[in-house]
């Protein structure tokens, strides 16, 4: 199924929330890991913040008027 246009900067930020998290799984204690660290609370603070915001503020409210979750 074809993504609509306003969903593929939300699909390529749940990409890179994944690759962020694969990163901090697999680094190791010490220099790298502290730098992993800040490198996804800045993406955290820079991305992923705003794209909660817009889900909740306009993609939930839209599934709902769908129907989404009605039984």
């Amino acid at each position: 199924m074809k993504r609509q246009a306003a969903l593929i900067p939300l699909s390529r930020e749940h990409h890179d929330a994944l690759s962020y998290a694969r990163r901090a799984v697999v680094a190791s204690p010490g220099h790298i890991a502290d730098a992993v660290r800040l490198q996804t609370l800045a993406f955290w603070d820079n991305s992923i913040a705003g794209h909660l915001t817009a889900e909740e503020t306009s993609l939930l409210p839209a599934l709902t008027a769908a129907g989404a979750g009605r039984p």
